[in-house]
This record gives structure tokens, C-alpha cells and sequence, in this order.
């Protein structure tokens, strides 16, 4: 019995070593447009985020992945976000209609949170991530924290929460500098502590968003939207909707949009 016991016990403490471990593994391919790097495992997507150097390549995911173990992760902060301000995603990830399941990122002290962290002059698209949870502190999305410099993000989707501050969006904390966000949509729920909150991107600056929509609640200190916090400076929103229920906050809150500049337009959406 005691030798069962000690097996059941060294199984389990194997079993544990395999939930929170976090493996890198290169992925096959070289990065290039012909033949981009494939992702085709969890440990794939660890290695992704801990190589700099290859952030301005071509990716290609090959089949669904299971992310709930990064709940276990770094000590409970979850997932380390591709990009960073000083060296921003520049690449191409083709998610290639498959899913990223119950990615957890708690960096609720850190700006420029998400899957990416900061994104520029990219292309990311066909990717799902539901049941995500991701907290953050400014700039917090659960696909892109900072999407800028004419990137564009398409057919992309989000089910889980986003917890943030200033800047937090369902799928982008910030979408500017001739960016585009189509075909996306995210339902969970979206809070924040302070301005410029909405239930797919928190603020859209000089940019474009168009067959998009929300049903998640939001909530948010000022400047709250179902779909963008604030429509900034020459941006338009088109064909859009939001159906999730906006909490009050004591400035700028709108079922839409909260705050819509004179400069921006919104065409055919409710």
C-alpha cells in the first residue's frame, strides 16, 4: 500500500511538473513567406514569445492550442505578450481559422498587454482565443494591447474577460496610425478603472473599423463604449454594432461609442 501510495504521489507531482512547466520548441519552417514558421503547439507559442528576433516574421498556426495551462505560468502571471514597445511585432501571423484556447495573461501592473503586446506595421488574422483572461494595467487588449502603423487585424475573435485601467478593449486596448481592424468580434466582459474603455477597442486614433461587433458587458470609470471607448481624430467605425449592456460611468458613456470626435464618422451601425 505504501509503495502505491508513493507511486500515486510521485505521479502526481510528474503530472504537476507538466501543467506548470512552460517548454520552448522551435517551430518547423524558416519565418519566411514561403515558408513561414508553423505553430503547432503551446510550446511553439512559448517560444514565439521569448524570441525577439523573429518578430518581424511570417507564422502560420496549424492547429487549435490549448492554453489553459498558462494560468500556472511565471508565478501566476500567465503568458509573456509577443512584442514590446522597444521591439514591436512587425510580422505576419496567419491564424488559419483555428483557436488559442483559455490563454491567461495577470500582468495587472504592465502596460501593453495582450496575446501581442505591441504591434506595428502587422498583419494578424483567422485567430480565435476563447475563454482568455487578461488583465493589464494601460494599453490592455486580449489579442493586441497596442495595434498602430497601419497594421491590420481580420476575421479575429475573443470570448473571455479584459481587466485594465486606461486604454482596454475586449480585442485591442488601441487602434491608430492608419490601422485596421475588420470581420472582428469579442463578447466577454470589459472592465477598466479609468478612461477610454470599450468592448472591442478602448480608443481609435486615425484609423478604421468596419464589420465588427460586441455583446459583452462593459464598464468603465469615463469615456465607456459597447464597441469603442473613443472614436479619435479622422477614424471612422462602419457596420458595427454592440448588444452588451454598458455600465454608467460618470462621463462619456454611450452604447456605441462613448466619445465621438467632430473630425471622426460612424456609418450604418447600432
Amino acid at each position: 500500500m505504501l509503495k502505491q501510495l508513493t507511486a500515486v504521489a510521485v505521479l502526481s507531482l510528474g503530472f504537476s511538473t507538466v501543467i506548470v512547466s512552460q517548454i520552448e520548441t522551435a517551430p518547423a519552417g524558416s519565418g519566411t513567406s514561403n515558408d513561414p514558421y508553423r505553430i503547432s503547439s503551446l510550446n511553439n507559442l512559448y517560444w514565439l514569445s521569448q524570441n525577439s528576433g523573429c518578430w518581424g516574421s511570417y507564422f502560420v498556426q496549424t492547429v487549435d492550442i490549448d492554453a489553459d495551462s498558462t494560468v500556472y505560468w511565471d508565478s501566476g502571471s500567465g503568458f509573456t505578450p509577443i512584442g514590446h514597445p522597444s521591439t514591436n511585432f512587425t510580422g505576419t501571423y496567419h491564424g488559419g481559422g483555428h483557436v488559442i484556447t483559455g490563454l491567461v495573461i495577470n500582468r495587472p501592473a504592465m502596460d501593453f498587454v495582450g496575446m501581442f503586446c505591441y504591434t506595428c506595421g502587422s498583419t494578424i488574422d483567422s485567430l480565435g482565443l476563447p475563454s482568455c483572461s487578461v488583465s493589464g494595467y494601460h494599453f490592455t487588449g486580449s489579442l493586441v494591447g497596442s495595434n498602430c502603423d497601419s497594421s491590420t487585424i481580420s476575421n479575429c475573435y475573443a470570448t473571455g474577460s479584459v481587466n485594465g485601467t486606461f486604454y482596454t478593449g475586449g480585442l485591442v486596448g488601441i487602434n491608430e496610425q492608419s490601422s485596421t481592424i475588420s470581420n472582428c468580434y469579442a463578447t466577454g466582459s470589459v472592465s477598466g478603472s479609468s478612461d477610454w474603455i470599450g468592448g472591442l477597442v478602448g480608443y481609435n486614433s486615425l484609423s478604421t473599423i468596419i464589420n465588427c461587433y460586441t455583446t459583452g458587458c462593459v464598464s468603465g470609470y469615463g469615456v465607456t463604449g459597447g464597441l469603442v471607448g473613443i472614436n479619435d481624430q479622422f477614424s471612422t467605425i462602419s457596420n458595427c454594432y454592440a448588444a452588451g449592456r454598458v455600465y454608467d460611468a460618470p462621463d462619456f458613456t454611450g452604447g456605441l461609442v462613448g466619445f465621438n470626435m467632430s473630425s471622426s464618422t460612424i456609418n450604418i451601425c447600432y
